[in-house]
């Protein structure tokens, strides 16, 4: 008679349940994953971001890089506050992974930066980017054209040079190339009046737009208002007893005034939103 080892196959049903667990819970883990990048994510959810790869371009250049995270709604976008910075797209691939486009601009200045992640009804996710100096131009291939007739030859054999053109007149700027005509947008909240600006933290929150020589303000679907640069009367700074608040206001000539506040509540990046609207002010 044969006789059935117990420790063996107790042993053996350990192993057994051990692998179906381990199984089991790559799957969950799976399946996890797989529902927070399938995910419908609110618009009102704040963004996270854990990694942006990669984090740096060239000044005069564009990079395409990736930004993990997660609640990445759809209608999410990346920007930056600096106006030599142009997001040219940003593609939501899933509620954790985003894609964006970004083209420097030849006066940017390099050093640290800060990326923006905005879902469409929510607070700001902020991540360092850096801007590097422009690499610097390749030397161009000296080539020795054929002789050609009635071409002279200089020692050597090799053809003489031909004459210098004349310097080409310069020309006016196209309508592209003109103050106001470049596009940039800047995440703010709307304050309202002055004195709501020490009242309430719940203000709404809207995009700043400079495009073809206007200035808009929009939250959500609704535009507040878009008139030409040159109904712009006034953008500064607001002060307080003669310190500065942080927040900024746009008067135009009709006399409205609108007070905001850049979306990430930073003093250096309202300062530097209205420093970059003053400068697409025509005559600034």
């Amino acid at each position: 008679m044969r006789h059935k080892n117990p420790a063996g196959v107790k042993a053996r049903w350990r192993v057994a349940c051990f692998l179906t667990f381990a199984a089991l819970g790559s799957s969950f883990r799976l399946a996890a994953g797989i529902s927070q990048a399938e995910t419908e994510v609110s618009p009102e959810a704040t963004p996270e971001i854990s990694q942006v790869k990669p984090n740096q371009a060239a000044v005069a250049g564009e990079v395409t890089f990736t930004i993990a995270g997660r609640n990445f709604s759809r209608g999410v976008y990346v920007s930056f506050t600096n106006p030599a910075l142009h997001v040219v797209s940003t593609r939501r691939i899933s509620a954790t992974q985003l894609e964006a486009r970004l083209a420097i601009g030849s006066k940017a200045a390099a050093g640290p930066v800060s990326l923006f992640v905005s879902n469409p009804a929510s607070s700001v996710a902020e991540a360092p980017f850096t801007i590097s100096g422009a690499p610097a131009p390749a030397a161009p291939k000296a080539e020795i054209a054929p002789t050609e007739p009635g071409m002279p030859e200089v020692a050597g054999g090799s053809p003489a040079a031909p004459p210098t053109p004349a310097p080409a007149l310069a020309t006016t700027p196209t309508p592209a190339a003109t103050a106001g005509s470049a596009t940039q947008r800047f995440q703010v909240y709307n304050l309202g009046d002055v004195v709501s600006i020490l009242q309430s933290a719940n203000k709404p929150k809207g995009t700043l737009a400079v495009s073809g020589g206007k200035l808009s303000y929009q939250e959500g679907d609704k535009e507040v208002f878009s008139v030409a640069l040159g109904e712009v009367k006034e953008i500064d700074v607001n002060t307080l007893l003669g310190v500065t608040t942080g927040t900024f206001h746009v008067i135009l000539n009709a006399g409205t005034t609108y007070n905001f506040v850049a979306a990430s509540l930073r003093p250096a990046e309202t300062q530097s939103i209205v420093d970059s609207l003053r400068r697409a002010l025509p005559g600034r």
